[in-house]
């Protein structure tokens, strides 16, 4: 293989030199089946020889034997199978002898230590000193990760060897071939075949191209090889002895089993974590009607129970009770019995408050599949009753009818021909409702004339969408209602003429029954269409044909194993002809090397033919090599793909929060989607592309049966990188054709992008975030502006604190010195609206590891409320900080009412908006902003003294305590004497409360606060400290104090109104200046972050200003503040606030941020609205194909360079969105749902 080869242009190469080197290598210890004899490095001779004598040692022991038996004298009467065992048994004794000979020699750490990282990665480079030394035999046997599989191990090598040995004798193979020499050929790659494949037990393990899981918890690799030889050996003798007919079923496992090295090396065969599963899936869709599953749990349950219902089918020699017994299993498999299941459980659970380990029924919906939301009503279980009894009804009654024939033969014939007739019209009518639904006719051909044209105008496209609902109605009825029901009264009337009395009569019967009446609820429409072609087909052939004699329920069976093949026969050819074409088509994709490959396909057509054929036989994906027009055969696996279908592991971020807020919507859209058959009749393994603004969500059908469908969803990065481009630029070219056609659309005319594997179906308008960004140059640049912002943060100042510092203070002494006020207050907190919290609390977590800088500000918020809360009756001197909060009781009582009140006023202030920090320590921390630790500090009642001047201490009795004002109208506030050491001027001081302070608007805000207030006293206090001057002093010098943190202190100069625009964004950001004057303020941590969230709302205040106009009066400025505080969240897009306003669907949010590529200074601005999504269906065989050679190139050939994500976008196959929804580690979704059961009856 040329390693200059290019996947995308000329001078990308396919795999680079040095990864060219390491595939040789690991290559060619696959074929060998483990050996390491091509070293990157020179190793002595003893390391090749011993590694090629361990390969053979079995082959030359088993030619002995082999020589010994078939020349030994006919008068020595000794059966072969004597010998075998023999052989077995020295190959055992052989290969324990080595297992605790490197035991041993693993367990010396300090001589092999160096060797414990990686010790078999074809990368290290070793020293051998001899062939006996311990890192020699580290080498070549590794380690076992269980000391049982020391003596496991040994005992299955021994079966195998002497198994093998028996099958293999010459004696054995001569009478299945009439030439004399071809045992020859074929006991040769048998002995090679056996060798390869034990090496793996007695030695160590060959890199294998068939990998499903990246890590084994269980060390099942070894057996791999060695299961598949054994199944071939134990089948085969089982034949020759059982069936003696099945002399071609032998003759053809001897070739196969010839075969095994190569279709190791190619990776054909899956491993046993990969077959298990898939055989199951197999047996649960083929025998028994079920559906694929969301995981290997849920498909376990499945095949448990559906087998066994079967089983007692095989005994019941009355065919009218076989009938009615697999009519009822049937719907009831059918449903998802686990989520029905689950709130009984719950229930009792929650009875017995016991906290058991989950069991495999309640783990396979409760922690596997989410209901998202759903409840299970009464409706629910009276609905699936109903329909039970219907089921009971008529396949009692039809059955009853045919067995004991109440009606004639010609009766039953016109009745049969009337209900499959009408089946047949059933299914044109659903296909025809469906497809109306979509936005294109024919599969994907031409456009829907009765499809809204444009979906650019909401009212219009809602409009004609609402016309079209009673399709949707429809639809439902004849899918979920009629179609089947009359389906189970057609296989009540003709499945019992296939009743026999033996054994396998019963058995064909049993199993045909089983799962025809399973199969019409489980997949209705795959049903309808199957009983169609099968009455098509026995009225086409005559009466006496053997069709006519497998009787309906085998006749389904055939027809349904061949539509289900034939369906995944189109998907793959559709891939290859895609692939092959687009690879010339498309200049991009277009190499030099792709002419003469594709000219080399065409000659090999029959071989490419045959690898989509047994690809499509096996339902394994087609697997396009390094995702060029090479086609081999992948491995067989479940449907799913991926080992765990609902994993919700992703590349965690922080724009997984959009895509978390959209969940609930977009479950109940394409809940209305699925069920209203506007998806095309979703499957397990359908995939579907949702596109809206610069998103896109990846959906994953997992499991569908009636009335439920489990998905997947995936959101995908949001900010498309380059390589992403092209392929999001056809997305949305694609979209933009179909669903903006305009008024005069051409119906007539084909689909431009047809030859694509992404096909829009609908859209449809679901409330998520818009998100726009726009540049600030002119804007918070400008003097003017710069200017305003000083003014307009004085006023937020005012604002914020007076909401969220005085008022809440002020109610808290009045519900301490009032009674009923308290009550009051209680019941007000009560009334106020509170905000869900559930979702947002279980998500915590996550969002906390993705915003790590904002945790350590919340670390340090937290610190403070601890100090507030808890460590109140530690007496702290005001020197060590003039914002602590000490011992309150002589004004707020004990500490349990003191903190009850807190909680309270803190729920209030929860209920007001996102846009405030939302922590229960900036109330603690507010009440020490107001009333200062010491009794002697702060001082109630007292007349106001001049900050310059020092004050001296004075108690507050109790009765002082509880007399809060003096004077009707005055309420008197004084300093504590700390603050004449604050780093402040005085003079300068006064100057700030001149130019800044607006005294009027200081006033109407606690107008509007005492307006807003229930409560008469509460109302006349406000308005009492409104009109009180000394009052509004005090608090004019708080405010003006933390405004100069931000805009005197903060600022290079001490001039804001000169300041740049870095300053505003620093501020915006949080990170104010350090300096000697701000120790104070960092001292607070929940204080600063409510001075910079005053500081966010004037630069929005400026921004809203800059763009709609100036503010004209106090009332229009307090609307703005009060719908900021009501509807906004402002800060920044990397905090926890804006995760946790993203989550609780907060109306609006808004962060100032830098561009660092473009040196700009952008806002973001995401509103809640209904936005319009784009949705289109992915060909599932395209998407399994590239997912298959994703797992091959990166899991064996390693192929790991970035590069390869960078120069690989295919605008026709969408190789970079498909790589990314990949589940990790070879994805990288930033959001994963797992899986979630969406229901269909809703």
């Amino acid at each position: 293989m040329a390693t200059t080869l290019a996947i995308r242009g000329e001078y990308a190469p396919l795999i680079n030199d040095y990864k060219a080197e390491f595939f040789w290598r690991r290559f060619v210890r696959t074929i060998l089946g483990g050996p390491n004899v091509y070293l990157h490095f020179k190793a002595p001779r003893y390391i090749y020889f011993f590694q090629i004598l361990l390969l053979f040692v079995p082959w030359i022991l088993g030619g002995i034997f082999t020589i010994f038996v078939e020349l030994i004298p006919s008068s020595i009467n000794i059966p072969s199978l004597y010998y075998a065992i023999i052989y077995g048994g020295i190959i055992t004794a052989y290969s324990f002898i080595l297992h605790y000979i490197s035991y041993i020699f693993s367990r010396k750490v300090n001589v092999i230590g160096s060797f414990n990282q990686n010790v078999h990665s074809e990368e290290l480079e070793m020293e051998f000193t001899s062939c006996c030394n311990p890192s020699t035999w580290y080498f070549i046997f590794g380690n076992k990760k269980h000391i049982y599989n020391i003596i496991l191990h040994p005992i299955c090598a021994g079966g195998l060897c002497a198994l093998i040995y028996y099958y293999l004798l010459p004696s054995n193979i001569i009478t299945l071939f009439s030439a004399s020499s071809a045992w020859v050929p074929i006991y040769t790659m048998g002995w090679i075949s056996l060798s390869i494949a034990q090496y793996s037990l007695i030695v160590t393990c060959p890199p294998e191209p068939a990998v499903y899981r990246t890590s084994q918890v269980e060390e099942l690799e070894p057996y791999r090889r060695p299961f598949y030889l054994a199944a071939i050996a134990i089948f085969s003798l089982a034949t020759r002895y059982c069936y003696t007919d099945f002399a071609l079923v032998r003759t053809v496992l001897y070739i196969v089993c010839c075969c095994l090295p190569l279709l190791w090396s190619l990776g054909i065969l899956s491993p046993l974590d990969a077959l298990l599963p898939w055989l199951g899936e197999q047996l649960l869709i083929i025998m028994y009607g079920g559906s694929p599953m969301a995981n290997d749990i849920r498909l376990l349950i499945q095949v448990v129970f559906a087998t066994c219902i079967f089983l007692p089918t095989c005994f019941i020699s009355a065919p009218i009770f076989t009938i009615i017994y697999s009519a009822c299993f049937g719907y009831l498999l059918s449903i998802d019995l686990c989520g029905l299941a689950l709130p009984f459980y719950s229930k009792i659970r929650k009875k017995t408050k016991h906290n058991p380990l989950k069991s495999p029924l309640i783990s396979c919906q409760s922690s596997s599949v989410s209901t998202m939301g759903w409840k299970l009503g009464t409706a629910d279980y009276i609905i699936h009753v109903v329909m039970l009894v219907l089921v009971t009804s008529i396949a009692t009654a039809t059955s009853i009818i045919s067995i004991n024939s109440i009606i004639t033969a010609a009766t039953k014939t016109i009745i049969n021909s009337v209900l499959m007739y009408t089946l047949i019209a059933l299914l044109i009518l659903i296909k025809i409702t469906g497809d109306l639904q979509g936005v294109y006719l024919f599969w994907g051909l031409l456009p829907n004339p009765f499809y809204p044209r444009s979906a650019d105008t909401k009212e219009k496209f809602l409009k004609r969408k609402k016309q079209m609902k009673f399709l949707g109605i429809l639809y439902r009825v004849l899918l979920l209602i009629v179609a089947p029901l009359l389906m189970l009264a057609y296989l009540g009337l003709n499945l019992n003429v296939t009743a026999g009395t033996n054994t396998l009569s019963l058995f064909v019967f049993g199993l045909g029954t089983v799962r025809a009446t399973r199969w019409v609820w489980q997949s209705t429409i795959h049903a309808l269409f199957e009983m169609s072609v099968v009455f098509l087909i026995t009225l086409i052939l005559p009466s006496n044909s053997t069709w006519i004699n497998f009787g309906l329920g085998l006749q389904l069976f055939i027809v349904a194993v061949a539509r289900n093949r034939l369906q995944l026969l189109v998907g793959n050819l559709y891939m290859a002809t895609l692939l092959s074409v687009t690879s010339y088509t498309i200049k991009k994709q277009r190499a030099r090397w792709t002419v003469p490959l594709l000219v080399v396909l065409l000659l090999t057509l029959p071989i490419s033919v045959a690898m989509i054929l047994l690809a499509s036989t096996l339902s394994a994906p087609l697997l396009p090599l390094f995702t060029a027009p090479i086609f081999l055969v992948g491995f067989p696996r479940p449907r799913r793909i991926w080992p765990n279908g609902d994993n919700d592991a992703a590349s965690r971020c922080q724009d997984a929060v959009y895509y978390q807020q959209l969940l609930p919507v977009l479950s109940s859209a394409l809940s209305k989607m699925i069920g209203n058959g506007v998806l095309r009749e979703p499957s397990p393994g359908s995939q579907y592309l949702l596109r809206f603004q610069d998103r896109l969500i990846w959906v994953v059908v997992l499991e569908r049966g009636y009335g439920y469908c489990n998905l997947n969803i995936k959101g995908l990065e949001m900010q498309e990188t380059s390589c992403h481009t092209v392929e999001a630029a056809r997305i949305d070219d694609i979209f933009q054709l179909t669903f903006e056609r305009g008024e005069r659309g051409q119906f007539c005319q084909l689909n431009r992008y047809f030859f694509n594997i992404l096909q829009p179906v609908d859209a449809t308008y679901l409330k998520t975030y818009s998100d726009a960004r726009s540049v600030l140059t002119g804007i918070l640049d400008s003097p003017d502006n710069i200017k305003l912002l000083t003014s307009s943060f004085a006023n937020t100042l005012i604002w914020t604190l007076g909401q969220h510092l005085i008022i809440p203070h002020l109610r808290q002494i009045l519900c301490k010195s009032d009674p009923n006020a308290k009550q009051k207050q209680n019941k007000s907190s009560l009334d106020q609206p509170a905000i869900p919290k559930a979702e947002v609390r279980n998500q915590r977590n996550s969002i906390e590891k993705d915003t790590e800088d904002y945790g350590k500000e919340r670390h340090d918020r937290s610190s403070v409320a601890s100090e507030v809360l808890h460590d109140r009756s530690r007496k702290k001197s005001v020197s060590d900080s003039i914002w602590s909060a000490d011992d309150h009781d002589s004004l707020f009582g004990s500490d349990d009412d003191a903190r009850e009140r807190s909680n309270g006023l803190a729920s209030q202030r929860k209920s007001k908006g996102a846009a405030f920090p939302r922590d229960d320590s900036f109330l603690s921390a507010a009440n020490s902003v107001v009333n200062h630790g010491d009794e002697d500090n702060f001082i109630f009642g007292s007349p106001a003294v001049d900050v310059n001047k020092k004050r001296a201490s004075k108690g507050t009795t109790g009765a002082e305590g509880d007399s809060i004002f003096s004077m009707p109208n005055s309420y008197n506030i004084e300093l504590p004497p700390r603050w004449n050491d604050l780093p402040i001027d005085a003079d300068f001081l006064d100057d700030l409360i001149k130019r800044y302070f607006r005294q009027d608007w200081f006033q109407h805000v606690l107008n509007r606060l005492a307006e807003s207030s229930d409560d008469d006293k509460e109302r006349e206090k406000i308005k009492a400290l409104a009109t009180d001057q000394e009052a509004v002093r005090i608090f004019a010098e708080i405010i003006m104090l933390c405004y100069a943190a931000v805009d005197v202190f903060g600022v290079p100069g001490g001039n804001a109104e000169v300041a740049s625009i870095e300053h505003i964004y620093r501020s915006y950001q949080g990170n104010i200046s350090p300096s000697s004057q701000l120790s104070w303020l960092s001292e607070n941590k929940a204080l600063q972050n409510a001075i910079i969230s005053a500081y966010r709302y004037a630069v929005k205040l400026v921004y809203d200003t800059a763009i709609l106009g100036e503010v004209t009066s106090l009332e229009e400025l307090s609307e703005y503040l009060q719908e900021y505080d009501n509807e906004w969240t402002i800060g920044t897009d990397k905090s926890l606030e804006w995760s946790e306003g993203i989550l609780k669907s907060q109306p609006h949010l808004y962060s100032l941020d830098y561009n660092k590529s473009e040196a700009t200074y952008t806002t973001r601005l995401l509103t809640l609205q209904d936005v319009l999504i784009h949705v289109g269906i992915l060909s599932s065989e395209c998407i399994q194909s590239q997912w298959s050679s994703l797992a091959l190139e990166l899991l064996y050939f390693t192929n790991d360079d970035e590069e390869r994500y960078s120069i690989q976008a295919h605008q026709a196959i969408l190789r970079n969105l498909t790589v990314q929804a990949a589940d990790p580690p070879l994805g990288y979704p930033v959001y994963a749902s797992g899986a979630l059961s969406i229901p269909l009856f809703k």
